[in-house]
């Protein structure tokens, strides 16, 4: 008999409670959806952020800035390399309407996709004079339309001399950089920021002498990023 009444008093008190507890109940809930929910998202966002960067960064962990054609052909025979992409810097444009200075590059579509820039409108240079454009530096000039010209100085020097020239590049197709590669580079932290210039990519230009002209080449390792540490 006693055992009855203390349940029914215990249920009573219960009942009269329910509210209090439900509401604690909900607060542990929220407490911890808040916290862990968040982490793990994050978490899990790092994660396919890395795996972005990881699929197209990789692929030429190296590059050698202003090699002769010479020091080129070297790194191109090198046991340790398994591909390389060459082109050429054919020195800088100052640009007559936006002041910027842009580096001039010679285009090939494996340097346009190797440097994740991916066609946005237009097409790809077929002629000489004829060059993409990096559609962010669009209002910087002014907004041309593709068929119009971009007017300028193009300096190329050596340890000698400085070679200059008054140039016009038309702009036949526009560029930007691959979406999702900058989303996720954007959220990765990295102590060594990668430092990005203007870049005007052209078809070909007037030939400087030989001695003046250097190229970039992008190296992919055969043992991957071990050989950065080795050879």
């Amino acid at each position: 008999m006693l055992k009855n009444v203390y349940i029914k008093v215990s249920l009573n008190f219960i009942r009269k409670h329910m509210l209090i507890y439900l509401l604690v109940l909900i607060a542990i809930l929220v407490s911890v959806y808040a916290v862990f929910v968040p982490f793990v998202t994050a978490k899990s966002q790092s994660i396919n952020y890395k795996r972005v960067v990881e699929k197209v960064y990789p692929d030429y962990p190296a590059t050698s800035y202003f090699a002769s054609n010479r020091e080129a052909k070297l790194i191109e025979e090198n046991k340790a390399v398994s591909k390389s992409i060459k082109y050429e810097n054919y020195g800088f444009f100052t640009s007559q309407k936006s002041r910027l200075e842009y580096e001039l590059k010679g285009y090939t579509r494996e340097a346009l996709d190797a440097n994740q820039y991916v066609l946005a409108s237009g097409r790809l240079p077929r002629e000489n004079g004829e060059m993409l454009l990096d559609r962010s530096y669009l209002s910087q000039e002014g907004s041309p339309s593709l068929g119009d010209f971009i007017l300028g100085i193009n300096n190329l020097g050596n340890k000698h001399e400085i070679y200059s020239a008054t140039k016009k590049y038309k702009i036949v197709g526009l560029i930007e950089k691959n979406k999702d590669y900058t989303r996720a580079i954007s959220k990765i932290k990295t102590k060594n920021r990668v430092r990005v210039n203007p870049i005007l990519w052209i078809y070909n230009t007037d030939k400087y002498p030989d001695q003046s002209l250097s190229y970039t080449v992008l190296i992919k390792f055969k043992d991957g990023m071990n050989n950065l540490y080795g050879n």
